[in-house]
């Protein structure tokens, strides 16, 4: 039952909202842009920002601005023989997915894509030219954890990674992380996390040894967020129906299981005299016990038994009751000894 007001307790206090970071507007929420980084001895550029009203007029992809979101990308190259260029992400949340525009032509420059999160390499991709999938594919799954994160600050770093002969190239468009907003408040905080500037240089990773991952279809990041935010309210409500079910089970059950072990305290069966005669009655239960009594008397004393079953008292057999001229009664001395006859 403890188990289940937790759970549904928990449910209740879950708030899951979808934030989205862009290329060159970052976090929606918080402001915090992505950080831009490359090979610092390198001559050439390695990150161009564009977007629909001003496109990249050195870069080689012709990108549709008004297919990317909010018209904005950056254009990335990782050169043969230098160091990767990377971009850093700051998030607060559980879990995060990175899109990107995959080109299909122009010089041969695939996406070679290594991912480390907070500071541990997490995943990599690469993606080879294909015209046949048109010249260019938009909001393209490029990574995603594998499991729940602890909810708390992390860091995303993502690296493109040329090799000793053949360039790499990225169209970084946005990422999308989950946030808890309702634990926003509790306290709970993260000592994972690495400083982005501590994760710039990264070793070049062999293209014949990287796996390469399926491309999974989506939809756009509202539609994710209200999927996310109605899973977690229709779950709450199962569990709490769920619960009210059982309660109201182990309430009947508990009330039967009572009535079950109810005992009735039978009462007492009090001794019945008969004053017709020198002998009084006794129930079952109390024979063998009863005595005869030789007056009226003696009789009268025991007519009002206890609650419950007992042994007489004892008295002393010197001891005389009254005589008539002190009780009006027509015997004369009554003694204990003629009285309760013999006990043994």
């Amino acid at each position: 039952m403890s188990f289940l007001l937790i759970v549904c307790t928990g449910s209740a206090l879950t708030k899951l909202v979808n934030v989205t970071i862009d290329d060159t507007n970052g976090d929606e929420r918080t402001g915090v842009l992505p950080t831009y980084t490359v090979d610092p001895a390198s001559q050439r550029d390695g990150w161009h920002p564009s977007d629909k009203g001003k496109p990249c007029s050195v870069c080689n992809a012709n990108v549709d601005g008004s297919r990317t979101h909010d018209q904005t990308w950056h254009d990335g190259t990782a050169w043969a023989g230098e160091r990767p260029a990377n971009v850093t992400l700051s998030f607060s949340g559980i879990t995060i997915y990175v899109y990107a525009i995959l080109r299909n032509t122009g010089p041969e420059r695939p996406t070679r894509l290594t991912f480390y999160l907070d500071d541990m390499l997490a995943d990599t991709y690469v993606h080879e030219q294909d015209a046949s999938l048109g010249a260019f594919q938009y909001d393209q799954l490029v990574f995603s954890t594998k499991t729940n994160l602890r909810h708390g600050q992390h860091t995303l770093v993502v690296s493109n990674t040329q090799t000793s002969k053949q360039d790499s190239t990225f169209l970084f468009d946005y990422a999308v992380y989950t946030h808890d907003d309702a634990a926003e408040g509790s306290g709970v905080t993260s000592t994972e996390g690495s400083d982005p500037t501590s994760s710039t240089i990264r070793q070049t990773v062999d293209p014949s040894n990287v796996a390469v991952p399926v491309n999974v279809d989506h939809h756009s990041a509202s539609s994710k967020t209200g999927v996310i935010v109605g899973a977690a309210l229709g779950g709450a409500a199962f569990l709490v129906l769920l619960a009210l079910g059982i309660v109201l089970l182990w309430n009947r059950r508990r009330g039967g299981g009572r009535a079950m072990a109810t005992v009735t305290t039978p009462t007492p069966t009090p001794v019945r005299f008969d004053y017709s005669s020198s002998q009084f009655v006794v129930s079952p239960a109390n024979s063998g016990r009863a005595k005869q009594f030789g007056s009226a008397e003696a009789r009268m004393r025991l007519a009002n038994p206890p609650p419950y079953e007992h042994e007489f008292p004892t008295w002393d057999s010197s001891t005389s009751y009254p005589t008539s001229s002190q009780t009006g009664n027509s015997v004369i001395g009554v003694n204990m000894s003629s009285a309760l006859g013999e006990r043994r």
